[in-house]
């Protein structure tokens, strides 16, 4: 995990300035918190299916380019995994674009080999 760790520590900045400054839908701390704790009432339900959609949404739109699976891992496995990376990021970064986050962590645990797949 430290090597993922160093790998997007070292990406996000570069993520950052390469991209124009939009405005996001999710930041990372966002994400952390709807993935935290086990849902009790409905909005936590509602709010951790969203969680899961955004995943879904990124997963879907960038697979085989950005990030290329070995294995197939369910959404809710992920999200787990990638909301325990981001909550170790620094608070500056999670504040950032979850999108960003959720995409250099995929890259990073699932890099493509040779490119596009």
């Amino acid at each position: 995990m430290r090597h993922i760790s160093f790998f997007i520590a070292a990406a996000l900045p570069a993520l950052a300035q390469a991209a124009p400054q939009y405005q996001f839908d999710l930041t990372g701390d966002q994400f952390v918190s709807m993935m935290s704790g086990r849902p009790a009432s409905e909005q936590e339900y509602r709010a951790r299916d969203r969680a899961y959609s955004y995943l879904d949404g990124a997963k879907d739109a960038t697979v085989g380019s950005t990030w290329c699976p070995t294995q197939p891992r369910k959404t809710h496995e992920l999200a787990y995994d990638a909301a325990d990376y981001i909550k170790s990021l620094h608070a500056d970064l999670r504040k950032g674009n979850a999108a960003r986050l959720l995409l250099a962590y995929l890259a990073a645990v699932y890099p493509c080999s040779g490119g596009s797949q």
